[in-house]
């Protein structure tokens, strides 16, 4: 618990951090009751590595005439949370690293669900989802024939080539590198690729 009972007559929760790396047997908790009467939550990170066998609650009872912190909770792929994750009032973001943000931007941040691989997220009460980009960077290269061939670039490279460039702007004038777009996200941001056919220019 983040900062327990601070003040039942208009005190402010702190920022706080939690980060679970093994096994909680119980809730995770924010700010506990961190004001009755008119108070806010911290900005609190809650971070689950390992395994939570109850609720994540960003705030908890944060304040019940007051305002809620805008609090990150963070789901590392393959961590297991059996409880709901609320994220109590204010603005909050959770980020489930398990799950591609194109699947997340068809859910409601309010309250929904999401499986990935064997793990279940059920989460109230915020207001962003964020996920792993589902990224297809593909380069076009000259074949023996004369025909277009669709070859995949490596995206972890880092960044693009110049020759990379070169081709993108001769393909497609105008155009835009999409490894460029992703290294000028922010947080929260998404982008959608639609993967290329195979001998013909793709949509970048």
């Amino acid at each position: 618990m983040g900062d327990g009972i601070l003040n039942f007559l208009g005190g402010n929760g702190g920022d706080d951090t939690i980060i679970i790396n093994g096994t909680v047997g119980g809730n995770i908790v924010g700010d506990g009751i961190a004001s009755l009467l008119g108070g806010s939550g911290g900005n609190d990170i809650i971070v689950i590595n390992g395994t939570v066998l109850g609720d994540v609650l960003a705030d908890g009872v944060a304040s019940i005439f007051g305002n809620g912190g805008d609090d990150e909770v963070a789901v590392a792929e393959g961590a297991t949370i059996l409880g709901i994750i609320d994220g109590g009032k204010g603005t909050d973001k959770l980020t489930l690293f398990g799950v591609y943000q194109d699947e997340l931007d068809l859910l409601d941040p309010q309250g929904g669900s999401v499986t990935s691989g064997s793990k279940t997220y059920t989460w109230i009460n915020f207001e962003f989802l964020i996920g792993k980009i589902r990224e297809v960077v593909s380069e076009l290269v000259e074949s023996d024939n004369g025909r277009r061939i669709i070859y995949p670039r490596d995206l972890f490279a880092g960044r693009c080539s110049r020759e990379w460039h070169q081709n993108l702007l001769r393909e497609r004038p105008g155009g835009v590198c999409s490894l460029c777009r992703i290294a000028s996200m922010n947080t929260g941001d998404s982008l959608t690729y639609q993967a290329a056919i195979a001998n013909s220019v793709g949509t970048l």
